[in-house]
């Protein structure tokens, strides 16, 4: 609803933000301009969130107790991602949480939105990443050295595929660097 709000509003003009996901320790290759958004339960201790302009949303990570069973491999990732959109689901905050988001991009805002996780595809960013391409944002990780995958592409492949395209995306991305 709000979204047709800002249709309106601005004369028509569909205004969509592009969503990034990343890891904490790449950070630093977050381009400027985009709203850095955590989904940690734990902030990192010696991470500062102001100086890196971040905010945290907890409601948007999963349930200490689903990430533990995730880890010690009592759950798939099919079944934790079962879970957690459930959990999502049944949290009004989180809900909430997520419209406010939308609101955001659909002004044309960029957003990147950080976990722990190095490997996005065993990640809930993965999961939170899919929601928005769902709903037609651009969405692009954004990986080791700066440089980004397109994730509509990036599904389609196999895993070992995806990890090989993963490995030479980051290949040219050293390689740029060190021409």
């Amino acid at each position: 609803m709000l979204s047709l709000l800002l249709y309106i509003i601005n004369g028509g003009k569909i205004m969509r933000g592009k969503v990034y996901t990343s890891y904490i320790a790449n950070i630093k290759h977050i381009p400027e301009g985009v709203k850095k958004i955590l989904i940690t339960r734990i902030i990192p201790q010696g991470l500062n969130l102001i100086s890196h302009n971040l905010v945290c949303f907890q409601e948007l990570s999963p349930l200490k107790q689903t990430l533990k069973e995730y880890k010690n491999k009592k759950l798939t990732f099919e079944e934790f991602e079962s879970k957690f959109r459930k959990q999502i689901n049944n949290s009004d905050m989180a809900l909430m949480t997520l419209e406010i988001i939308e609101s955001y991009l659909d002004e044309g805002n960029d957003i990147c939105i950080i976990c722990y996780e190095k490997d996005m595809k065993v990640c809930h960013r993965s999961i939170e990443g899919r929601y928005y391409l769902s709903l037609g944002y651009e969405w692009a990780e954004i990986i080791k050295g700066g440089g980004m995958i397109n994730q509509e592409a990036y599904t389609q492949f196999s895993p070992a595929h995806a990890l090989a395209y993963t490995k030479m995306t980051e290949l040219a991305v050293l390689l740029k660097e060190t021409m």
